[in-house]
């Protein structure tokens, strides 16, 4: 029916013009951390995953950061449900043909020739503790990065927020379920090595 055609072209058009496009971090170095990993043979490695941020032409070079050693290769061929791509960018999902047959695992990162992120074991972070089973200094946890997970412990709670008044309390021992804070977590091995 034409009449309802219309209300919802009405409606999308108001959805577009009140929804503002989100900024892209196309400007920064190119970041995928790879989900999955095929082998062609003859034709290399083949990886998927969500572009992060950056840009990345067809025949780019790339580093593969993980727990191995850094291996460099080169895209040839960039694909999406849409068909082949001369350039990837952030956010959308690609699947990467490298040029060698790699040993590429789920989780390691796509980078930028020399913009691999760095490796850390220890951060800060803003959370929203999302468990009915509190949040403890000294506790041990699995944290999921990207696609990986790793053992993780809170060291410290920096500051728990009031989301009323915008306060910090910094004398927190533990949160609670839905709290907003900053704790500062240490894990058991790097996310990325070098």
């Amino acid at each position: 029916d034409a009449k309802w055609a219309d209300s919802i072209m009405e409606l999308m058009t108001a959805v577009d013009e009140y929804i503002t496009t989100p900024e892209r971090a196309v400007d920064k170095p190119f970041l995928m951390p790879v989900e999955d990993v095929f082998t062609i043979t003859g034709r290399g490695t083949v990886v998927t995953g969500r572009a992060e941020r950056g840009t990345l032409p067809i025949n780019s070079e790339v580093e593969i950061v993980g727990i191995r050693p850094i291996q460099k290769t080169t895209v040839t061929g960039i694909v999406t449900f849409d068909g082949n791509l001369n350039e990837a960018f952030a956010p959308q999902s690609v699947t990467l043909t490298l040029a060698e047959d790699l040993d590429v695992s789920r989780g390691d990162m796509i980078t930028g020739v020399e913009h691999f992120p760095e490796p850390r074991k220890e951060f800060n972070s803003t959370i929203c503790w999302m468990s009915r089973e509190p949040m403890r200094i000294g506790s041990k946890y699995l944290l999921r990065h990207t696609t990986r997970r790793v053992k993780a412990m809170v060291t410290a709670i920096h500051y728990k927020l009031d989301p009323n008044t915008l306060e910090r309390d910094t004398e927190v021992e533990e949160l609670r379920q839905n709290d907003i804070a900053s704790p500062k977590t240490r894990t058991s091995t790097f996310a990325a090595r070098r």
